[in-house]
């Protein structure tokens, strides 16, 4: 099973010039806040989903060096980003506080030409890998709320096992905010 092969995996240092750069840009000490790295993890969360909206279709003509300039971009033309754009973003603002992150290309059960790109994140906290959602501002849970990773959901939608939403999951589309339930957002 790909479940049970063992990866290695590097992180950027927080140190890292770009991550540092960023992470001053966009006072992410202060986003992310006080308190446990789980809170942290959240707050950072809703934080790109309410920076930029999600549009599926953007293209980005301009070839952004850096998620900075795509930040600055997408504010300065007032459009959005896609969620794989979204994804890199939350990936390089955990990366810069120190928190293990990569993005994850999740592909539908039957070919549509289209895929959805989240985010897989090491909570220390938790003690492992968790689902994360920029797009939607969505973390899934067992229904007696503890957060699982991205194999869990997928074990859980292969068996026929209930899942659930944070409270607070929502479609980012920029004024506009459309609540999900499970159903629309892993189903269909």
């Amino acid at each position: 099973s790909v479940d049970s092969l063992d990866y290695t995996f590097s992180y950027q240092s927080p140190d890292n010039e770009d991550l540092r750069t960023l992470r001053e840009y966009f006072n992410l000490d202060s986003v992310a806040g006080d308190g446990d790295e789980l809170s942290k993890i959240k707050r950072l969360l809703g934080f790109v989903n309410n920076l930029i909206p999600h549009d599926g279709n953007t293209d980005f003509h301009e070839n952004p060096t850096s998620v900075i300039e795509m930040t600055q971009l997408c504010i300065s033309k007032n459009h959005g980003a896609s969620c794989r754009s979204l994804a890199k973003l939350l990936n390089e603002c955990y990366l810069s506080m120190g928190i293990k992150a990569r993005y994850i290309t999740c592909l539908p059960k039957k070919y549509i030409s289209d895929c959805h790109v989240i985010n897989a994140v090491w909570s220390t906290q938790l003690n492992k890998w968790l689902w994360v959602d920029p797009t939607w501002n969505a973390m899934v849970m067992e229904c007696n709320g503890n957060y699982l990773s991205v194999q869990e959901v997928r074990y859980r939608l292969r068996n026929n096992l209930p899942l659930r939403l944070n409270d607070n999951t929502q479609l980012n589309k920029g004024e506009q905010k459309f609540d999900a339930n499970i159903d629309d957002y892993l189903y269909n």
